[in-house]
């Protein structure tokens, strides 16, 4: 039986992971995303990392040698992040290729350049100058994939509870017609109703902005506290 991711991709609805452990690519989970539940795309935030760092001992012995050589917080993070990103963005590069790159991207930035399009681009490009496989092949492209613009196509990131959920037992409903009119009428009904939607949706940008840049200091805090923990242990 067909699951319903896959009816969903056969839509034209890309579906992205978002979420990323180490654990997920050591044990082929996201291989076996890839392939049951036609995920094309994977994306990350600091919470995702925050969490894989302090709720496993998955990257102790990275983080512990990266600090030895005297590496900032923020280089540990950016290290440990585009050594799991590479591995991912290998396992997508099929998917990169056969879409003549709509689908098949991974992308990790920081969310304290989000109110800054030329910085984001210019540190999107030094991280994939640090991703770089070195290959003089010109046929071969980096293994980490980063874009200036969002793709054209319609993505839909989902946590990975989610996207269980919906594989193993998900309905699909009908589409809404391209040339629907339907949300052009609501929007002009919020707006008689007195909802203004521009000054709205600039409010959830910066709600959502600030939550990551919350949790990108607590990321900053986790892996200094995690190498301060590593520390006390290898000294006593």
């Amino acid at each position: 039986m067909m699951k319903a991711t896959q009816k969903v991709h056969d839509m034209g609805q890309s579906i992205w992971l978002d979420n990323i452990t180490r654990t997920l690519l050591t044990s082929g989970t996201l291989q076996r995303y890839i392939q049951e539940f036609a995920v094309t795309g994977l994306t990350s935030n600091p919470t995702i990392f925050d969490h894989a760092i302090r709720n496993s001992t998955d990257y102790d012995d990275a983080i512990r040698q990266k600090v030895q050589e005297g590496k900032s917080r923020e280089t540990v993070f950016f290290e440990l992040a585009l050594e799991d990103l590479r591995q991912a963005a290998d396992l997508f590069r099929p998917i990169h290729d056969q879409s003549n790159g709509v689908d098949g991207w991974v992308s990790p930035v920081s969310p304290e350049l989000a109110h800054y399009a030329a910085r984001t681009i210019d540190a999107a490009k030094k991280l994939h100058e640090q991703a770089s496989t070195g290959t003089k092949d010109p046929q071969a492209a980096d293994t980490l994939y980063v874009s200036a613009l969002a793709s054209p196509s319609t993505i839909n990131t989902m946590p990975e509870a989610t996207l269980n959920a919906f594989a193993d037992h998900g309905e699909l409903g009908e589409s809404l017609p391209i040339h629907e009119r339907g949300c052009d009428q609501m929007l002009t009904e919020f707006s008689r109703a007195g909802i203004d939607i521009d000054v709205l949706a600039a409010r959830l940008q910066e709600e959502g902005a600030a939550a990551f840049v919350k949790s990108w200091s607590g990321l900053m805090h986790c892996i200094a506290s995690r190498s301060q923990e590593l520390k006390s242990v290898q000294m006593s």
